[in-house]
């Protein structure tokens, strides 16, 4: 198959007229029915979900719920994502459950929490021997994703393209060399090879391939015309390519951005603009970072454009002005020209007003997250006044435990006196809803704090508190690490330990991590 990709010879032979960009502008147009057809099917999903079935297949209509979110709503995407990874839990088989972790990686990776993709990747270890093929598949595919993701989304993209680039031959070391993706990855690899075109040829001939798989390998095809600086055989296939997007309901797509970019580089305002508008709408409602950044260069650079071209008809109508002066003859010909342009100028200005419109929506946006930002200051002020009630509490319990003491004393009763003063139960009782209460605040801060410290540890080694308890002491101790208390004395004062046996709570805990003791703290410190 390698020897096909650079030596064949074979090429499509297409009449690249004006038909795919009318089918083009015309599924633009159906654009709501599309979508109308996945969420039909998104839907009959989620019913089949309510009525009650086992385990696996729960686990496999969120695995569905998952696949047909991943191109539409990567916040969804997500959400289902973790419930299958809670299911696959549930189940026990490992393998589900490496697979179901693999695929919310590949979540975060798009939506562009490319932290938390690592996170998850970086606890895998796909040279042990039970790795069973399809974890490693998956493993290399997201590292293939995230670093070819985040190279997009930042101004080095090189070294993470060639990274992403590196994994693509990871990946191709465990396909089936006889599979559709093991083809389609060798063309990924081959985009800036002169020889494409005879290999997608090959391709087309060889498998079925379906309309996910026609997008992309069109979106490659359109990707090795524009290296080769053919913008008419790029847009054709970037054409393609959005067409199967839209009937897919795909909104994480670059091909009609492409697109785009390639009508404002020959001129064609209106429909770079108009694909542009598309572009922005998709990504407003797939809601990744990544794509956000994109479409907003894009509405900048033809927003701009227009901008320009405001600028130029301003030129001309001076120079209009002056020519009517030199010839009156020409005065009657001359208005209706005028008449023209200033036609032509309301135009722009009303699509740069429907321009702004979506400005002031994105704004808006922002202002719901400050809403979030303060609905969460509001959390820490409730628990500041939480403590002070607390403290307020303690201080009252104080004063009547010496008004008590001043009574016994008055009354001379010295054997009640030196019982009360002796008896530790009140401070036990104390220091145990101290510990009680703190939990309670802690776990509602951090909710998957005990989950996520648990994997840092072997799995015969994780802490599971009992019935009715929160917190263990090692836990409680990691907990007060995680709110930035690291000296071992002070952390005692608070549980009323000895500083040595906080220190070998913690030496303990450290020497069963699956990391270094520096590397543990680090983590522990970031978890929730």
């Amino acid at each position: 198959m390698c020897l096909i990709l650079l030596t064949s010879t074979r090429c499509f032979a297409f009449l690249k007229d004006n038909t795919v960009f009318k089918d083009l502008d015309h599924i633009l147009l159906e654009r709501a029915y599309y979508d109308s057809l996945k969420l039909s099917r998104i839907n009959v999903l989620r019913q089949e979900l309510v009525r009650e079935g086992s385990l696996i297949q729960q686990y496999q209509l969120y695995n569905k719920l998952y696949q047909e979110f991943m191109k539409l709503q990567a916040d969804s995407a997500i959400v289902y994502a973790r419930r299958s990874l809670k299911c696959a839990r549930q189940i026990g088989d490992q393998e589900i459950i490496a697979l179901s972790s693999l695929k919310l990686a590949q979540a975060y990776s798009t939506r562009g929490d490319y932290l938390r993709a690592k996170d998850i990747l970086d606890s895998f270890d796909v040279a042990a021997p039970d790795v069973t093929p399809a974890v490693r598949t998956a493993y290399y595919e997201n590292l293939m994703t995230l670093y070819s993701r985040y190279g997009s989304s930042i101004e080095q993209e090189r070294p993470y393209y060639h990274r992403s680039r590196v994994y693509i031959d990871s990946l191709l070391s465990v396909l089936d060399p006889h599979s559709l993706r093991y083809a389609i990855m060798h063309a990924e690899l081959g985009v800036s090879n002169d020889s494409l075109p005879g290999f997608v040829a090959y391709i087309f001939d060889e498998w079925h391939v379906d309309s996910y798989d026609r997008a992309y390998i069109n979106y490659l095809m359109g990707r090795h015309y524009n290296l080769c600086q053919e913008p008419d055989s790029s847009a054709y296939y970037f054409a393609l390519s959005a067409i199967d997007d839209i009937r897919n309901g795909t909104k994480d797509c670059s091909s009609l951005y492409n697109l785009a970019m390639i009508c404002l580089n020959n001129g064609k305002l209106d429909d770079a603009y108009r694909y542009a508008q598309c572009v922005i709408d998709d990504a407003d409602t797939f809601n990744a970072h990544s794509r956000k950044r994109i479409s907003s260069v894009a509405y900048s650079i033809i927003n701009q454009a227009y901008m320009d071209m405001q600028a130029l008809q301003n030129r001309r109508l001076k120079m209009l002005v002056a020519f009517i002066c030199l010839l009156v003859v020409c005065l009657t010909a001359t208005v209706i020209y005028i008449y023209r342009q200033m036609r032509l100028t309301e135009h722009i200005r009303g699509e740069l007003a429907q321009a702004n419109q979506s400005l002031s929506s994105l704004n808006e946006a922002l202002s719901h997250s400050n809403h979030y930002l303060s609905e969460a200051n509001a959390l820490k002020e409730k628990y500041i006044a939480h403590f002070f009630n607390t403290c307020s509490a303690y201080i009252d319990k104080l004063d009547s435990y010496q008004k008590r003491l001043d009574i016994l004393a008055k009354q001379r009763d010295m054997d009640g006196l030196l019982k009360l003063i002796r008896s530790t139960s009140i401070i036990e009782q104390e220091i145990e809803r101290l510990y009680q209460s703190f939990d309670e605040i802690f776990l509602h801060i951090y909710p998957t704090f005990v989950n996520d410290f648990n994997q840092l540890l072997p799995e015969e080694d994780r802490i599971v508190p009992k019935e009715k308890e929160l917190l263990t002491t090692e836990l409680r101790i990691y907990a007060l690490i995680r709110l930035g208390i690291t000296d071992s004395a002070r952390i005692a004062s608070f549980l009323r330990f000895s500083t040595r046996t906080v220190y070998n709570y913690r030496s303990k805990i450290r020497g069963k991590a699956l990391v270094s003791n520096d590397e543990f703290d680090n983590l522990v410190a970031r978890i929730g």
